[in-house]
């Protein structure tokens, strides 16, 4: 286990952490800003791109661990974090009660819909053998 380090991001959201070691950083966001929600704490595995003969490193590549909310831009080059307060798995979980109602109102029609349909189905199948 590592030092622990506080960092600030930027007023855009933005951080950039330079000199950071080819190995894995846990992220925990401490404060969330005015309307959001905490991103949950995730990690960062800082991977190393080496040269032809491993001499120097050539480009840094990111593996994200511990939330879906933390990923790797489509070019590689950045850690992106999305905005939780977007989230689908923030979204307030309103009308449960009205949803249930429903979907228990929807599975009773459909039985009482397909049971007639089926009885008929095998009497009229049963009429057939009999004929």
């Amino acid at each position: 286990v590592g030092a622990l380090s506080e960092v600030f991001s930027h007023t855009d959201g933005t951080l950039k952490l330079l000199g950071v070691e080819a190995r894995a950083l846990s992220l925990r966001e401490t404060v969330a800003p005015s309307g959001y929600f905490k991103v949950p704490a995730f990690m960062v595995e800082v991977l190393p791109v080496w040269n032809t003969d491993a001499s120097e490193v050539t480009l840094a590549s990111y593996r994200t661990h511990g939330t879906s909310l933390a990923f790797v831009s489509r070019d590689g080059r950045a850690v992106m974090v999305a905005d939780p307060a977007h989230s689908l798995a923030n979204l307030p979980y309103t009308g449960g009660v009205g949803i249930l109602i429903l979907l228990v109102l929807a599975t009773l029609f459909l039985v009482f819909a397909v049971r007639p349909y089926y009885l008929s189905h095998r009497a009229e199948t049963t009429a057939n053998i009999l004929e």
